[in-house]
């Protein structure tokens, strides 16, 4: 009789933990209900979206259409116009401005996070807010999209983004903000975009209407490389050179019609969006050095991009 008391009261226990928990997760997600938003644009366009600040809201850029107009944010509280600041498709984040004081998200410090940890994914792909539950799976370091954004740390979680999802928010599960959730930036992997590149591309979007990025002054596509260089690089294919922009960067170092770019700045250069990747982030007029082929004969530029303007 006392074992079986014993293991009664183990049990409500061990029932009486879980319950406490999920409390708690409920409670996590009611107080950052009033920060998660869905964003309105136009007929059919908009999506999930957060409040970055008091005025300022987040949302993945995949969900806005050229020529979208008459924003607004849905929040617990009601409807409220928005002005759209800036879009960059690359980091897929666009910015809103709001007229009206919204409640912000606390951040949670980077370096507290596990793998392993369980997090909440919450967005409102609806009127209603809808909640994830999940695992932090993968954590690594700063890597480049395609469109060249740095991004400061490689964050994958198991959770499941569901349709409209992008552009919701990861919380660590004492809902501090992790980042923004997005499936547009690596095909068939949801990724998460840490608060520290959110910031710099927020910053940029208010500031430019978009984020400044480093150019080269060519137009390229992809070319096959000799077989003895191409086994000397360990790569297949480089980039012929088809244009160069009068008064460029390309030109002023010395680039001519018909090289292959083969490296920049210690980047192989095989695919074109790789040209972009290698360009500098935002720190523009550095001397970087340039890998080419010329006439069967390798050789080495100094080329120094500009930022656009």
């Amino acid at each position: 009789m006392f074992v079986l008391v014993q293991e009664r009261t183990e049990q409500e226990s061990e029932l009486s933990d879980i319950e406490s928990v999920s409390r708690e997760l409920a409670d996590r997600v009611a107080a950052a209900e009033a920060s998660v938003v869905r964003v309105h644009a136009g007929h059919r366009g908009g999506g999930s979206g957060f409040v970055w600040s008091e005025h300022l809201v987040v949302m993945a850029a995949h969900h806005l259409a050229r020529g979208d107009e008459g924003f607004e944010v849905s929040t617990s509280s009601g409807r409220h116009p928005l002005t759209l600041l800036g879009v960059d498709l690359a980091s897929d984040v666009a910015v809103l401005r709001s007229d009206v004081d919204l409640v912000p998200l606390r951040a949670v410090e980077p370096e507290t996070l596990r793998v392993g940890q369980l997090v909440i994914g919450l967005g409102r792909s609806g009127e209603g807010v809808r909640a994830n539950l999940g695992a932090l799976a993968v954590l690594g370091g700063g890597f480049r999209l395609a469109g060249g954004s740095q991004v400061d740390r490689y964050i994958e979680t198991d959770l499941r983004l569901h349709n409209g999802f992008s552009g919701s928010v990861l919380l660590a599960a004492g809902g501090g903000l992790i980042g923004m959730n997005t499936a547009s930036l690596a095909r068939g992997t949801p990724l998460t975009l840490p608060v520290s590149t959110l910031a710099r591309v927020v910053d940029a979007l208010v500031e430019h209407g978009r984020v400044p990025k480093s150019y080269l002054g060519v137009s390229v596509q992809p070319a096959r490389l000799p077989g003895a260089l191409s086994s000397e690089l360990g790569q297949r294919t480089g980039l012929a050179v088809l244009g160069v922009e009068p008064g460029g960067p390309a030109e002023q170092a010395g680039v001519l019609l018909g090289d292959v770019l083969l490296g920049l700045g210690g980047a192989r250069l095989s695919r074109v969006f790789e040209l972009q990747a290698a360009l500098p982030a935002s720190a523009a007029n550095s001397a970087l050095e340039l890998s080419v082929l010329r006439a069967g004969e390798r050789r080495t530029l100094t080329a120094e991009p500009r930022l656009r303007s």
